[in-house]
């Protein structure tokens, strides 16, 4: 369909949604059944979003580092030309089957399929569209929830049971106040409105490990782009290493930073707390120095000492 639009709108410079939805719908819903529409409304988001930003281009309205905007295009890897797999499934079309914390099955009503799966649900709450990706070998679910929303009356098992049933700051537990500045070579600076004590961790070690991959992918994406040019097949296993140095770069930052703020978060609180109760007002300035702990680069014996590691300061402190 996409293709489809992309031909019209070169050709004669518009799009025709009306048109183009009644004869993709009707040619695979057969095989997709309702779940063509998802496909079919979020093509037309993405393609209204283009005409959106081209308008403020013309109006020169969009910010200065930002280029002329390009019609929606096609999800493959440009690298090795093959069209990435994704699967949309509408919110009432399938539904979960928890088994325990970690694992359950998904129940893909239009194919007749129970899938088992393995992954904790966090939040509760309403489930939207359903997306199945096939990343490497391995094919992903990704449900979004709207968290503390209740499904509509028809679609009774669109609830989905997490861990938590809403999102809540911690209450509480005294009248005093710390506040935090996020920066890059300071990862948190922590001070109280208590007493004239800092908390410093520094952030040198997380910003290490991202260069450290940003070279990584610089160099994987170098020799693969040399084998493929002179005529080497190894080449798509250093497409593979390199792929996964981009994910390690993007996500990893992410994930170290979120354990880094929920470890120390409470291990703010529960220092605060020990020195509330006693007379700080008559100590001099102080500032405490902490170096956050790397969870990547280095062998996978480290790799996995370091993550336990943090959870163990999760458990110890939140």
């Amino acid at each position: 369909m996409n293709y489809a639009r992309l031909v019209q709108y070169r050709e004669n410079g518009r799009v025709d949604f009306r048109g183009t939805e009644h004869e993709f719908y009707h040619r695979y819903k057969d095989r997709l059944g309702v779940n063509a529409g998802q496909v079919i409304n979020l093509n037309n988001q993405t393609w209204k979003s283009y005409f959106e930003l081209l308008k403020l281009y013309k109006q020169g309205k969009l910010p200065k580092f930002m280029g002329k905007p390009s019609p929606p295009g096609f999800w493959k890897d440009k690298v090795l030309g093959k069209r990435v797999l994704r699967i949309f499934v509408r919110n009432d079309r399938y539904y979960l089957e928890p088994i325990n914390g970690g694992e359950g099955y998904l129940v893909l009503k239009d194919w007749g399929l129970r899938i088992k799966y393995a992954g904790r649900i966090k939040w509760s709450g309403k489930q939207g569209t359903l997306v199945i990706k096939l990343e490497g070998n391995r094919w992903f679910a990704y449900v979004p929830i709207t968290v503390g929303e209740k499904p509509a009356k028809s679609n009774p098992r669109g609830y989905v049971k997490g861990v938590y049933e809403k999102i809540q700051i911690d209450k509480p537990r005294g009248s005093n106040k710390a506040f935090i500045d996020i920066g890059l070579n300071n990862l948190f600076a922590v001070v109280f409105n208590h007493t004239d004590t800092a908390i410093l961790i520094k952030g040198s070690t997380v910003k290490a490990e991202y260069y450290y991959w940003k070279r990584e992918v610089k160099t994987y994406q170098s020799v693969r782009d040399w084998l493929r040019n002179h005529g080497f097949e190894s080449w798509r296993k250093y497409h593979t290493y390199y792929l996964h140095a981009i994910y390690k770069r993007r996500r990893g930052l992410g994930i170290t930073i979120a354990r880094q703020l929920g470890s120390w978060r409470g291990q703010c609180m529960k220092w605060a707390l020990m020195r509330s109760s006693s007379d700080t007002h008559t100590w001099s300035a102080k500032t405490m120095v902490m170096s956050s702990t790397p969870i990547f680069g280095g062998s996978t014996k480290s790799l996995n000492g370091s993550a336990k590691y943090c959870r163990s300061m999760e458990s110890d402190y939140m």
